[in-house]
């Protein structure tokens, strides 16, 4: 039941100058989790795993919905669903549930309820967990192994990791008005699929808040799934075929003048513009602002009128996106092949930040047809 790895068009783009020598960081530093936190453990630091890595090569992936039981018997019993003990609240018709009831804490020995769990989340291609202190006092390790349970884990090459556990992303947030980057901009948003620009972009991905703002800060997602749907046959007969670049570069770029040591040289690769779930079968765009750069084959307006229209469809479409309102011990998944996101900074204050972390599983190299 292994899901096939297509080959793909990957170009490396060398740093050509050797890797600093950098002191070990200094606890906290980086991240506004004070000292005193109630879980310290969790905090990131910049530049604490920087050992230079070669470029990713293709690894097998086998996504563990494709042995789940559909009835969820194991996640959902019928019995608690029936007590209302368990349950699933829709956070719209065809996409997006909150999971009621259920500690994710309580399936680190219960494979076949964390079978169940992927088979949702391809399914409904976002889920949200609240109340999940459980799982935060698993640890660091505890919860990267959790979550190496669905795949092997993705290592970011830029960003700030749990020291000692270099899979585990660290999210650190200030207030708008705090935050660089949008001193130019009118916007905090950036929807996206994580790391588009690897060969094989992640299949599912964990985000845990240890912190959050008492409101705003929430995480807003698109279904590129019925993006695909709502285009006429002639136009989705258009997108067939056609493959599009998706670059690293300028996020390793700007990375770097921010004082960040990268542990692999920036790619571009080359995905199809429409991707197919190997679990549910079901076809969705696969391009995004962030990271996607052109149609492969076409002229430089040609690519930026289809992208332009894609783009515009995809992000201002809001009847197929959902708003996961998240809080403190709040945990969201999603499966980054179906959707995209974007984090939203409508809060302008530092008092109440928006802490937590990220684990990624690497899934498969995309494809049109599975």
């Amino acid at each position: 039941m292994s899901s096939s790895v297509a080959p793909a068009k990957v170009s490396t783009i060398e740093e050509g100058t050797s890797q600093p020598k950098i002191a070990r960081p200094a606890p906290y530093a980086g991240s506004n989790i004070s000292a005193n936190s109630k879980y310290p453990e969790y905090t990131p630091l910049k530049n604490a795993n920087t050992t230079k890595q070669p470029a990713l090569v293709e690894i097998p992936y086998d996504d563990r919905a494709l042995y789940a039981d559909p009835a969820l018997p194991n996640l959902l019993p019928t019995l608690k669903l029936a007590s209302k003990e368990v349950g699933l609240e829709e956070l719209s018709p065809k996409f997006g549930s909150v999971v009621k009831g259920v500690q994710l804490a309580s399936l680190v020995d219960n494979p076949k309820a964390k079978d169940e769990l992927a088979l949702l989340l391809a399914q409904r291609g976002v889920l949200v967990f609240h109340n999940q202190e459980d799982f935060f006092k698993l640890g660091p390790g505890g919860v990267t192994e959790f979550a190496s349970y669905f795949g092997v884990l993705h290592e970011h090459q830029l960003s700030s990791t749990v020291e000692g556990h270099p899979k585990l992303l660290g999210l650190t947030g200030k207030g708008f008005s705090q935050i660089a980057k949008y001193r130019n901009s009118t916007s905090s948003t950036g929807f996206h699929s994580d790391v588009t620009y690897e060969l094989q972009p992640p299949s599912y991905t964990f985000l845990s808040l240890l912190e959050a703002p008492s409101s705003g800060g929430d995480t807003v997602f698109i279904d590129a799934r019925e993006a695909y749907d709502r285009l006429s046959p002639g136009f989705r007969e258009r997108l067939a075929g056609l493959t599009a670049t998706h670059s690293g570069v300028e996020q390793h770029v700007g990375s770097v003048k921010a004082g960040v040591v990268p542990k692999r040289d920036a790619i571009i690769s080359s995905h199809p513009v429409v991707r197919q779930n190997p679990v549910t079968k079901r076809k969705s765009l696969f391009v995004n602002e962030e990271f996607t750069r052109a149609i492969e084959g076409y002229k430089k307006e040609e690519s930026e009128a289809l992208l332009g229209f894609l783009y515009q469809h995809l992000k201002t479409s809001v009847d197929f996106q959902i708003r996961a309102l998240l809080r403190q011990y709040s945990i969201v998944f999603w499966d980054n092949r179906s959707t995209l996101h974007t984090a939203t900074v409508d809060y302008d204050s530092d008092a109440t930040p928006r802490e937590g972390f990220r684990l990624t599983v690497t899934g498969e190299a995309p494809v049109e047809n599975v």
